[in-house]
This record gives C-alpha cells, structure tokens and sequence, in this order.
C-alpha cells in the first residue's frame, strides 16, 4: 500500500511538471507576441488594414501584417475590379530619436516579407488580374505624438514577385509572367494612420 501511495503522488508530481513545462512555454511565447498597433495605410497605389506586433523586444524588431486593396487602374478607369493581397513583414528599428524638445518621438525601420494575392499587373487591357506570390521588402517611419494613442508612419514598399494569369498577348493561355507593378510603384508613398494599444 505504501508503494502504491508513493507511485501515485510520483505520478502526479511528473504529471504537474509535464503540464507546467508546456505551458511555461507557451505561455512565454503568447506574452512575447501579442498586437501593439492597428491602423489603416492608404496610397494612391491600394488601401490596407494593417496590423503590427511585437517580434522581439530586445533585438528592436516587429511584425507587420497588412491586408490590402489593391486599386491599380481604378482611379484611371483601365479596370472596375480592384485586386486583395496580403503581405506580413519582418522589420528592424535602424534609427530612433526624438525632436520638438523630446515631444515627438520616431523611429526608422527597414525589412522584408512575403506577398501573396490576386492582383492586376501593368497593361492597357481591362483584365488581367493574376495571383501572384513573393517576396516583398519595405523602409519606413513611425511618429508617435504626447499625449495620445495615435501614430502617423510613412512607408514604401516593393513587391518582387511572379503572376499567374490568363496571358491575353498569348491568345489567353496560362503561363507566367513578372508582376511589374510591384517595382514600378515602389516610390509611391504609403501614409498609415495606427492606434497603439
């Protein structure tokens, strides 16, 4: 009886430290990542809902996730379908400062991700929307203002990536081609507008 006593308070102390080794963890990881800042970005190139979130504190860095409305060739009426990409980001802070008496404080932040989507490309027709898929790199700034919540960040991004779409200069066969945009309109500035929580 004794023994059986013991194994069984041995087997529940192994099971809490089991538990307890799993959940540190993962409890460790959920408090590390969690959203910062949400805001809107808005160009003349798309929209998005954009999300940020702590990567790692120590090393400077953070994640961001921005889900877009791609409107090229809206405004000039080359098509009536915008198109929706996603992309999520890793950036570094390069530089951080303050200035107006330490009021106004900034930071400069570089980094690349991927971009997935379904997009139109550079051309006269109307349609030739496609998916595209890859690699996406972006420079930007984050003011933050005393005495609020609120943050204005300038950003510029470029998409290198491959589409998949109906090739309409090869009778409408499938096939692949570079997604122009992505590069043309790099220098097309983003404004994005971000609460932090």
């Amino acid at each position: 009886m004794p023994n059986l006593v013991l194994m069984l308070a041995k087997s529940k102390t192994f099971a809490l430290c089991f538990i307890l080794c799993l959940t540190i963890p993962l409890r460790a990881q959920a408090e590390r990542i969690h959203f910062i800042r949400a805001g809107l970005t808005s160009s003349l190139k798309d929209q998005s809902i954009s999300l940020i979130t702590n990567s790692n504190r120590m090393e400077g860095t953070f994640n961001a996730f921005h889900l877009t409305l791609d409107t090229y060739g809206i405004y000039e009426q080359k098509t009536i379908y915008p198109g929706v990409k996603f992309s999520a980001m890793h950036n570094a802070v390069i530089y951080s400062d303050s200035f107006a008496d330490n009021q106004i404080k900034y930071v400069v932040y570089a980094g690349g991700g991927g971009v997935v989507g379904y997009v139109k490309d550079y051309a006269p027709t109307i349609r030739n929307h496609g998916g595209i898929l890859g690699v996406a790199m972006n420079v930007g700034m984050i003011f933050a203002f005393p005495g609020t919540n609120f943050e204005l960040g300038l950003n510029g991004v470029a998409e290198l990536a491959l589409q998949l779409r109906k090739m309409e200069e090869k009778n409408g066969e499938l096939g692949l081609s570079w997604y122009a945009n992505g590069i043309l309109r790099t220098l097309i500035p983003q404004i994005c507008i971000y609460y932090r929580f």
